[in-house]
């Protein structure tokens, strides 16, 4: 019986990524979270940098990453199981909390810089993680991008609720200093007019400066009087009368 939950345990086992100087890609992504050392993220950075985008595969299973439903009940009967200590059981078969495997998937991604783009997707899904640490590392890898992840997030607006959704808005803002998100924005709202998507466009918009006026002008001069009153209340957040503006 003792043999068999050994031998199912090395199966359970993760993959803990590819090699670098002898340390598995999961060890040195935990080097870059946002609480991790300093003074480790040089090394951490140079490791990933070397893997380039070998290494998006796993990091991409790893911001995805739970626990498969047969582990817990697995690690139970190994519980009842006189002389093994269940604590370093948990240890050698995740040595980091799965949150933490999680937010080492997105900080990997963020060392790759937009080598990391086709993991957009998942790190968009990963801003409505639970955890801090997770969406936060999510979070920044995101901003990094750029404007790179604006159809994936403008796609994905009307799916999203509550902290998920303010953190997709959040990267848009982010976008603002070209304003590359207003058109796509200002589509949504001609496109969902008065529904929570729309209101979340519209929201996101007004943050962008006064770049997001050419498009915003598409809502001010629409023929529908809904949205022309959208564009105008965008227009003057955008352009507000103290700054001599409106």
């Amino acid at each position: 019986m003792l043999g068999v939950l050994v031998l199912l345990l090395i199966v359970a086992q993760r993959d803990r990524g590819p090699v670098v100087d002898g340390r598995p890609l999961e060890e040195w992504v935990q080097d870059l979270l946002v609480t991790a050392d300093p003074e480790r993220r040089a090394a951490a950075q140079t490791a990933v940098t070397q893997l380039g985008t070998n290494a998006i595969p796993w990091l991409r299973i790893s911001v995805r990453h739970t626990d498969p439903i047969w582990k817990q009940p697995l690690l139970s009967t190994v519980n009842k199981v006189p002389g093994i200590d269940r604590q370093d059981l948990l240890r050698w078969v995740n040595l980091y909390e799965r949150s933490e495997i999680r937010a080492g998937g997105a900080a990997g991604l963020a060392a790759l810089g937009e080598a990391a783009a086709p993991a957009i997707p998942d790190l968009v899904e990963s801003l409505g993680d639970r955890e801090h640490l997770v969406w936060n590392n999510s979070l920044a890898t995101l901003r990094g991008l750029g404007s790179l992840p604006l159809r994936e997030i403008t796609n994905r607006l009307g799916q999203a609720d509550g902290g998920h959704r303010t953190r997709m808005l959040h990267v848009l803002r982010n976008m603002k200093s070209d304003a590359a998100a207003a058109p796509a924005l200002v589509g949504i709202i001609e496109a969902k007019q008065g529904s929570d998507e729309a209101a979340a466009a519209a929201a996101a918009l007004s943050t962008m400066g006064h770049r997001a006026a050419p498009a915003v002008m598409r809502l001010v001069a629409n023929e529908r009087y809904e949205l022309r009153v959208v564009g105008f209340d965008v227009l003057q957040r955008l352009m507000p009368a103290e700054h001599g503006l409106w």
